[in-house]
């Protein structure tokens, strides 16, 4: 809460004139005796123009009674009145030489402690109140019985509440008020110890001592300042409705006006807390408009209010108006605050982020604004507003700062948990569960400890780390068993088990989970997923029970109820009862044609029939769903499916048509598929070259892929090698065999295990038919000793090889390669068994 401090120089100035007054009737009184009768009317005449604030006067009648009568008995007291003139007329210095001179005189040793006390007096009138501390702390120290004690005692603690040194000022206090329980001094001593509790911000103290003062000076003339600050304590001990009652009465009864604002501030303040914001602006109102430190309050919590009732616009009015007045007021820093809030909150983001870089780069950069948390407010601000912009790496700077600098446990918590979710929404997940891992690691006691080990499960499922993510969910049902988490880490537990195939664990894990968490939004959801476990399994009578069982239970989810009748005819169908599975796909279809999941009907029914040999249906419901349906991922499948119907029908034209649609639609998969098919087409008649440029097209997509336009097949490395096998059977075609066998080579490279031996045996194939027999018996062999585990295509190169050695009757060879096929567990064993009897016949002759 904004506070402002009482300026107390006025109660210290007539708490001077006070001691005066006291002190010079005992003065009087000691040397009535001694004066002679002139003398006696002088002084008397002096002394009363000093009481009746004459100074100037005063002043000039004493230093005539100085010169009138210079042995005098009374001249050490006249030159104390002298220097107590020069004090009151602020003329410090000479006030503090007369009093220099008066200690260093032996003949003002009756009047010694006095000196002492205004020695100290202009010490503190001039705010040097350590050198004041030291004349108080000899005058107690060495005349403890002088009358002047006590103001001593009050002053030297005075002096400490004056520079702020608050805990030992009470100390001191406390002490004045056990030792003179009875002085005249003792309330304004009791007020002054409240105060000290409550600078100390020890308000339950505070309260108690003001609560003390209230009821034991009750006629007090600073009772309603304690009322005030009774307020201000219970206002910061969170207890706002009694501190209501004691600012009403400080506002409605205060004669002080600047205090009965003060009052209305916090009573204005106090309505805020209550979100009692009509109450908060009426007490905010009263105050009249002015430059006044409380009129800048009276701004502040008029805009708080404004953006609290969601009223942005307004509060961005009020705030202006406190920066456009109040430009080095401490609020300002507040105001752009607050401002730089409403500006967020009316979705201008990026008005936003500039103000919170102002108050970043200008305001708090001041050290009478450097207030290092206020500070890292502003930043955590700042890059939630980034985030809302798009720029992610500045909010992930700003965080970062947040979680370096600031003091705040919970605030430090908070930016390290923002980090993680940002990156977690960029898809950087190790980023991600790096943050998260310092919460776990730093703050094991944080509020957000189920929050962070949930997300970490999260990341981890997303990076297909499934036994990790299983771990992590793991973990959080068994070190939070109370979080708000549990049914999310029971589900993602059975979403995991699915996603790594395990649809065993998967279903039953999600069986406990709907069986558990009946109120969970997720269970819809996860009587979906065990379906479709079970229906992975094979088990298809025990899925569509689970459909069935979600429809039932979750009527008015529309979306769950189309997938569930979706994958109810899915199983009938995988069941075998086709019939029965088509009649549904078509009720889902006649009935939801709006469907999400129509699409995926449509396309499937084409399978369907085009499975069963009725093309013509097929294709019908192929095209439905490219003419209704064009938005929807299953457009490629239809133009491919409708494609190979026509291809397979002799119809090339119109195949054709199908895959130049399909060559468009912009997934590399099946434009590279459309390339390879129209390829195919333009081979299959005899178009080689057009052929070739088909292929090509799609080599060409595969260097695409390296570079950053994107729109490549490097997720599908197997489309190069067989752009390279065709291409190399086009040059086969052509007789071109050396670039048939360079691309059969390219294949090789790209092909892996899989598919090499069948490539390997084209290779020397290649070379067989273009005449170059040794590298074809080369080429064979190579195939026999690194692919030897393709027993299909090493059976083929045994007995190519086999034929190779017989046509050149090179009959050991041909008996070698015989042998190797004779102990294969193959039909060509009995052949090969009848040609090695023949090689030994015609070995013999």
């Amino acid at each position: 809460m904004y506070q402002i401090f009482f300026d107390m120089s006025n109660r210290k100035y007539s708490f001077t004139i006070l001691i005066f007054l006291i002190l010079s009737v005992f003065q009087l009184l000691s040397v009535v005796d001694v004066f002679a009768a002139k003398e006696e009317d002088d002084l008397f005449v002096a002394e009363k123009a000093f009481e009746d604030q004459f100074y100037a006067i005063s002043l000039g009648l004493l230093q005539r009674f100085i010169k009138d009568y210079p042995q005098s008995e009374l001249i050490p007291k006249v030159k104390l009145l002298i220097a107590q003139c020069l004090f009151s007329k602020e003329k410090y210095l000479e006030a503090l030489d007369s009093l220099g001179q008066l200690l260093n005189s032996s003949e003002s040793d009756s009047i010694k402690d006095a000196v002492l006390y205004w020695i100290a007096e202009v010490h503190f009138k001039g705010r040097d109140y350590p050198q004041a501390r030291v004349y108080y702390q000899r005058l107690i120290d060495e005349f403890s019985e002088s009358e002047y004690v006590i103001f001593a005692h009050y002053s030297l603690a005075w002096s400490l509440f004056e520079e702020e040194k608050f805990r030992e000022a009470k100390k001191s206090f406390l002490q004045l008020r056990d030792a003179f329980s009875g002085a005249a001094l003792i309330e304004d001593t009791d007020f002054k110890i409240a105060l000290c509790s409550y600078n100390l911000k020890e308000y339950s103290q505070a309260k108690k001592e003001f609560d003390f003062f209230v009821k034991n000076h009750f006629e007090s003339k600073v009772r309603f300042e304690a009322l005030f600050y009774r307020a201000e304590s219970l206002y910061y001990l969170d207890s706002f409705r009694e501190a209501v009652k004691d600012y009403l009465v400080v506002a409605n009864a205060a004669h002080d006006k600047n205090l009965a604002d003060l009052a209305l501030v916090g009573l204005g303040w106090t309505y805020v807390k209550l979100k009692q914001y009509s109450q908060a602006r009426d007490a905010f109102d009263e105050i009249e408009e002015s430059l006044s430190e409380v009129y800048a309050s009276s701004l502040l919590g008029k805009a708080q209010i404004f953006y609290a009732s969601e009223e942005s616009e307004l509060a961005i009015g009020i705030y202006d108006e406190l920066i456009e007045k109040f430009p080095k007021h401490e609020s300002v820093a507040s105001a752009y605050f607050g401002k730089a809030e409403s500006l967020y909150a009316l979705l201008q983001y990026e008005k936003a982020v500039s103000l919170y870089k102002y108050i970043l780069n200008t305001f708090l950069d001041k050290d009478n604004l450097a207030i290092p948390e206020f500070r890292n407010k502003a930043r955590y601000n700042l890059a939630w507003a980034y985030q809302k912009i798009g720029d992610f790496s500045g909010a992930i700077s700003e965080f970062k700062k947040v979680a370096e600098l600031s003091s705040d446990n919970i605030m430090k918590v908070s930016a390290l948990s923002q980090i993680g979710d940002t990156y977690q929404d960029l898809g950087q997940y190790q980023e991600a569960i790096e943050a998260y891992d310092m919460i776990l690691k730093d703050y094991p006691d944080s509020l957000y400890g189920d929050y962070v080990q949930y997300h970490t499960g999260l990341c981890l499922l997303k990076m297909g780390r499934f036994e990790n993510a299983i771990l992590s969910f793991k973990s959080l049902k068994a070190n939070y068993p109370d979080s708000n988490f549990r049914d999310e880490a029971e589900y993602y537990i059975g979403v995991s088990y699915f996603q790594k195939d395990d649809f065993k664990r998967a279903s039953e894990w999600l069986d406990r989970f709907v069986s558990l968490f009946k109120d969970s939004p997720l269970r819809s959801h996860g009587f979906y997923l065990e379906g479709i476990s079970l229906l992975n399994l094979g088990n298809y009578k025990q899925a569509r029970g689970i459909f069935k069982k979600a429809i039932k239970e979750y009527p008015q989810d529309s979306d769950l109820v189309i997938k569930c009748k979706y994958e109810i005819a899915n199983c009938l169908y995988q069941e075998g009862a086709k019939k029965l599975s088509v009649k549904k796909f078509k009720e889902i279809l006649s009935r939801y044609p709006n469907a999400v999941i129509a699409p995926d009907v449509i396309y499937f029914l084409g399978e369907h029939y085009l499975n069963s040999a009725n093309n013509e249906v097929a294709i019908r419901h192929f095209k439905r769903l490219i003419l209704e349906y064009p938005d929807s991922d299953l457009i490629s499948d239809a133009y491919y499916s409708l494609g190979w119907i026509y291809y397979a029908s002799g119809e090339y034209d119109e195949a054709m048509s199908q895959f130049e649609a399909l060559s468009g639609t912009g997934s590399p998969e099946f434009k590279a598929r459309a390339f390879f098919a129209i390829g195919d087409i333009y081979f299959d008649k005899g178009d080689y070259r057009q052929a070739l440029e088909f292929y090509k097209r799609v080599l060409s997509m595969g260097i695409a892929s390296s570079d950053t336009s994107g729109g490549g097949l490097s997720d599908y490395p197997g489309f190069f090698k067989e752009a390279h096998v065709k291409l190399a059977n086009v040059y086969k075609e052509l007789g071109d065999f050396d670039k048939a066998i360079y691309s059969y080579k390219s294949a090789l490279d790209s092909a892996g295990a899989d598919g090499a031996g069948e490539i390997q045996f084209k290779i020397a194939e290649s070379f067989e038919e273009s005449g170059k027999i040794n590298e074809a018996i080369e080429a064979y062999l190579t195939n026999t000793y690194l692919h030897s585990q393709d027993r299909y295509w090493l059976l083929k190169s045994y007995l190519r090889l086999a034929r190779i050695f017989e046509n050149r009757e090179d009959w050991k060879e041909a008996e070698s390669i015989y042998i190797k096929i004779s102990l294969m567990d193959v039909d060509e064993a009995k052949f090969a068994q009848e040609r090695l009897k023949a090689i030994s016949v015609m070995v013999k002759y």
